[in-house]
């Protein structure tokens, strides 16, 4: 999860730096966040959050989510991470959408339902995001699980 975090961070830097200004704050944010700077990343993706961004709603999430930040002094918080995911889902983020899908299933963060879990791994599924085409073939595979069985 560490690397996938680094890589990601790492793509949408580059990203963010060939944006518009004001995309400067997360630039700062994927920055601060690569340092170990846990406070500036936060003030910069909550600020960029609060305004609409959906990557930066996807990362307060990661941020409420992830063990790793407890060394920072964060302690993982399952339902501020899906009051961001939620934002970011509802958007169209697809990461979102499946963390969303895995913590409805699981029950963390809100009440367990996994049609709702379901629904989201779908969702991301359907824009091609392949850990979530696995949770949903997995589903059919075995059935019982929000849907009834079918090997097709």
């Amino acid at each position: 999860m560490y690397r996938l975090c680094r890589i990601l961070a790492a793509t949408l830097a580059v990203l963010a730096a060939t944006c518009s200004p004001a995309w400067s704050g997360y630039k700062e944010a994927v920055e601060a966040s690569e340092r170990g700077d846990l406070s500036t990343a936060l003030r910069e993706f909550r600020a960029l959050a609060n305004n609409g961004d959906r990557e930066s709603q996807y990362w307060m999430g990661i941020y409420y989510f992830t063990e790793k930040y407890r060394k920072f002094g964060a302690q993982p918080d399952n339902r501020a991470a899906v009051k961001w995911f939620q934002k970011a889902a509802a958007q169209g983020h697809a990461r979102a959408q499946f963390f969303l899908g895995s913590k409805y299933e699981d029950g963390q963060g809100v009440t367990q339902d996994v049609r709702e879990g379901l629904r989201w791994f779908l969702a991301a599924a359907a824009q091609g995001l392949a850990n979530a085409q696995y949770q949903v073939g997995g589903r059919y595979f075995l059935g019982g699980i929000g849907v009834p069985k079918n090997f097709k």
